[in-house]
């Protein structure tokens, strides 16, 4: 299914300038409801890559890379570096949701930046050595007591961190 959907869209978003950014199962589990999922591992990313490359339109490919999912999968850290270092240099990693979880599925749970699987200043690093232009969004943060349904206190973290590694990135030479 996913084949014959991306043979019929991905030429038809080429034709109108467009790029479409796959993002990884969430939570990486091999089925969902008994659904299965393709989308929980490196491996599949890889695939769908072969996949978007067959329609002749491969341009319009692309990843909304989720730290935080790619940390859930089994391996962890590694698998967050996996994508960056493959599909960094080929410019496709369009933007990235820059979260982490503490563990991988089955049990895992949502935390701080700094406080999960993978380095944030490393992992920012690394995007940046292999390509990545685009932008960094916060996507969901963890729960705090008193803080809004939208997670005003939790979100003001995960950006004032991000803002810090930003700078922090701007005065480490390439």
């Amino acid at each position: 299914n996913y084949r014959d959907f991306m043979h019929a869209v991905l030429p038809v978003a080429k034709e109108a300038g467009v790029k479409l950014a796959l993002h990884p199962d969430d939570p990486p589990v091999p089925s969902l409801g008994g659904v299965a999922r393709l989308f929980g591992t490196v491996d599949g990313f890889k695939r769908a890559e072969q996949i978007a490359q067959e329609t002749g339109a491969g341009e319009a490919w692309g990843l909304d890379l989720c730290l935080g999912c790619c940390s859930e999968m089994i391996g962890g850290a590694e698998n967050v570096s996996a994508m960056i270092e493959h599909f960094g240099p080929t410019g496709r990693i369009l933007y990235v949701h820059f979260r982490d979880v503490q563990g991988t599925v089955p049990r895992f749970q949502e935390c701080f930046l700094g406080e999960g699987n993978w380095d944030p200043a490393t992992v920012l690093l690394a995007l940046r050595r292999n390509g990545f232009t685009g932008f960094l969004l916060d996507d969901h943060v963890p729960h705090m007591d008193d803080d809004t349904t939208w997670g005003h206190r939790s979100r003001a973290h995960a950006i004032g961190y991000l803002q810090g590694l930003l700078n922090m990135a701007e005065q480490v030479p390439v």
